[in-house]
């Protein structure tokens, strides 16, 4: 959030005009943000302590741009002399009612997108030395101009309590505890308009949504009924639901009862409204990624469905915004189920102020305002109770297309390398994955529409673990594996322990290992549509790179050694040096060109040796929020820091630590050591598509990153001293044991924990 600091400026109030509390008591039906009269507050006794008014001059919500309507006007043409009046007004509202209540300073909280559109016309509003001098005191203060990211939930009092101060709330703690006092431009300009014409606001404009899609702005009395007024508008239309506020945190409007209240913003209205469908909680962390107040809502909503209670620092801290059920792909409704009942009757306006405003005798001549007072105190106490089923920007179709998207990716750099025989491995698993599902889940009578497609991504994904030699046989068994035991055996869609796809891996692995090999690799004048079965052998030493080998003109495919076995036998201390550094030795005469690396000319399992295309289909689930960029750093630094540091074992035996330390004539060959381990075998697909997989890895994003150091080093470790051939599979397998144990441990700290926040509830 950035802040400038506009003019100080002085504020002339002429004898009787100024806002006092009477006046204030027959301005009408006004409100603060947190749901309290704004005469209502100022009569307490003794009266609360604020320190700062702060106004908030940007949308509550995304749909509702009153108040983006509102600056619109204030901000004119680059701060035009009509831009600038507007902003004057309620600047000027705010200084008084930042008089009235004894406010030090004023903070106008503006979008970052609008900042330098408005800044103009603030500055302008702010500097008021033109003013008329026969004013009976003036009342200077400091006005600052700040501006946020304004996404929701930003405009709740809490969360801009935090943007602008700095203080987490506890628990409980309203915006006024920490000395804020946050009111909207909407409601100032609705007080200038009293301080300027003596008439009270008795009327609302509110956003009314019709069925067609069509929206429209209403002027309506305080205390009319929504019934009188949807039957106005749209006649004796059939409607199924009618929502009154916003589309997140919105409510429906329970029957006959609901009027219209000052905090009534929009009424959207539907003739037709699907409710999405429910399924299975897969553990993809994005409700836990979206709540404001670090909370972890699917674990909150577990507890609730169970019955059992949250501590303090569980739903008490939630503040009501429903972001985690718009973004939850399975459309669970998360925060209906434990948001508090205060979160949820967070605008009912407290008793006092209510009878306050209700027993303020009004001037003769102007209409009673205590009707209104009274209306909006019963549409308050109807209106808000329970919060609106949502459906979120992605559902879990649209998940699983992502990763089908990201999966294909590497399939396509298979065909290219290995020819149509990687493609005929990926069509045989992926349909012997959905044959497995509609077989078990059909013969158990359950449905199976939502996990076909996650079934056959499994089937693909064990595909991408062979190498295009294999045989067919051998995918039918990892695909039927990885859906029938990985998935279905240990807990079902949403809740299986470890990644199916590795399940069918690590278990072909060890029925057809001898029939696993590394298979060749297509000649560049071959590409697609060669034969990798009309292969020769070339040895690592005579092998010159993929693109610069001579091969006969009637060899489709060559077979060498794969990059990541030179360097196992380089750890190993397998390959002879003499006097030479082993890296050197390594690099020159047992490994290909490092570019061979990247495009996936070297042998290997099928979807595991086009680092680039992997490294797009990681980017590409990081830009669509499938995936964690901790997660594939985290398994990129683990690898490479084991790498950089354990020893190589020298043909005398001696271990060479610091490997990636290594020059020679200036060359960092032991950075280039660690680049080859970083782009052969399995690490760029473990680290970019394995790793990440929603319901198997944690969470939370430091549960993501420890998650990932750990797949890194166990990886690094297993190739280092040859414990197992797929280290990628097995380190992946062993960190999803404890993946609850991460979670556990890496669960974000509470909304409203430390010393600050105690300092400010004191």
């Amino acid at each position: 959030m950035a802040t400038a600091d506009l003019p100080t400026a002085a504020y002339a109030t002429a004898p009787g005009i100024g806002l006092t509390l009477e006046r204030l008591r027959h301005a009408g039906a006004l409100f603060d943000e947190e749901g309290d009269a704004l005469a209502g507050f100022l009569s307490i006794d003794p009266p609360a302590t604020v320190r700062r008014l702060i106004v908030r001059c940007f949308d509550s919500e995304p749909g509702l741009d009153g108040d983006s309507t509102l600056l619109h006007s204030v901000a004119g043409e680059s701060g035009t002399a009509a831009g600038t009046i507007a902003a004057r007004r309620v600047v000027r509202a705010a200084v008084e009612l930042a008089a009235a209540g004894g406010c030090e300073s004023i903070h106008l909280v503006v979008a970052r997108e609008a900042a330098l559109r408005i800044r103009r016309a603030w500055r302008a509003a702010a500097d008021m030395r033109g003013e008329p001098k026969a004013a009976a005191h003036a009342i200077a203060r400091r006005v600052a101009l700040r501006w946020v990211d304004a996404l929701h939930p930003i405009a709740h009092p809490v969360l801009l309590t935090r943007a602008v101060t700095g203080i987490e709330l506890p628990p409980g703690r309203s915006a006024k505890s920490a000395g804020c006092w946050i009111v909207s431009a909407s409601t100032l300009a609705a007080l200038a308009d009293y301080l300027e014409t003596g008439r009270p606001c008795l009327s609302v404009r509110l956003m009314l949504g019709l069925p067609r899609g069509e929206t429209m702005w209403v002027t309506v009395p305080l205390g009319t009924p929504v019934s009188q007024l949807v039957a106005h508008v749209t006649g004796s239309m059939h409607l199924q639901r009618i929502v009154a506020n916003g589309w997140l945190s919105g409510a429906d409007v329970p029957g006959d009862k609901a009027v219209v209240d000052a905090r009534t913003q929009a009424i959207w209205l539907f003739d037709e409204f699907a409710r999405p469908s429910v399924v299975p909680c897969i553990r993809c962390g994005q409700c836990v990624t979206a709540c404001p107040v670090r909370l972890v809502p699917i674990d909150l909503y577990e507890a609730a469905t169970a019955g059992a209670t949250t501590g303090s620092r569980g739903a008490d801290a939630c503040i009501g915004c429903n972001m985690c059920t718009y973004v939850c792909p399975s459309h669970l409704p998360l925060a209906a189920a434990f948001t508090p009942s205060a979160a949820r009757t967070e605008h009912i306006v407290e008793a006092s102020a209510i009878a306050a405003a209700e027993t303020a005798a009004p001037p003769p001549d102007e209409p009673p305002a205590h009707t209104a007072a009274a209306d909006s105190r019963r549409l308050r106490r109807t209106s808000m109770l329970d919060p609106l089923p949502l459906a979120g920007t992605a559902d879990l179709h649209d998940l699983l297309a992502v990763w089908w998207t990201a999966t294909a990716l590497p399939l396509l750099g298979a065909v290219v390398f290995f020819g149509a025989a990687a493609l005929k491995l990926a069509a045989v698993a992926v349909a012997t994955a959905l044959l497995t599902e509609i077989v078990i889940s059909g013969g158990r009578g359950k449905p199976i529409r939502g996990n076909l497609s996650h079934s056959g991504l499994m089937g693909l994904l064990a595909a991408l673990t062979l190498p295009a030699t294999a045989p067919v046989w051998a995918a039918c068994y990892g695909a039927a594996v990885a859906v029938g035991f990985g998935k279905i055996a240990t807990g079902g869609f949403g809740r299986y322990v470890w990644h199916p796809a590795l399940v069918g891996a690590v278990t072909t692995q060890f029925v057809f290992g001898a029939g696993l090999a590394a298979g060749p690799v297509l000649t560049p004048r071959h590409l697609i549509f060669g034969d990798v079965s009309s292969a020769i052998p070339i040895e690592s030493g005579a092998y010159p790179g993929w693109g610069r080998s001579r091969v006969p003109l009637g060899v489709n495919a060559v077979r060498v050694d794969p990059p990541v076995g030179a360097l196992r036998r380089a750890a190993d201390g397998a390959i002879p040096t003499g006097h030479e550094p082993p890296i050197l030795v390594l690099l020159r005469d047992h490994l290909p060109p490092w570019e061979d690396t990247l495009i996936g000319a070297t042998p290997g399992p099928m979807g595991a040796t086009c680092s680039i295309a992997l490294i797009v289909a990681g980017l590409y689930l990081v830009h669509r929020r499938m995936l964690s960029w901790g997660t594939p750093l985290g398994v990129l630094i683990g690898a490479a820091m084991i790498a950089w540091i354990f020893p190589l074992r020298e043909t005398g035996g001696a271990l060479r630590w610091f490997p990636g330390s290594a020059t020679e004539e200036t060359v960092p060959i032991g950075l280039i050591y660690v680049l080859y381990h970083l782009t052969s075998g399995q690490l760029v697909i473990t680290a970019f598509l394995l790793a990440g997989e929603p319901t198997t890895s944690p969470m939370t994003r430091v549960g993501r990153w420890r998650f990932g150091l750990c797949v890194g080093c166990v990886l690094m470790l297993m190739r280092l001293y040859g414990i197992v051939e797929a280290e990628g599979w097995w380190a992946v397998l062993l960190m999803n044991t404890f993946t609850p144990l991460i979670d556990r441990i890496s669960r974000p700290r509470a909304w409203g924990g430390g010393e600050r926040a105690e300092r400010a509830s004191r």
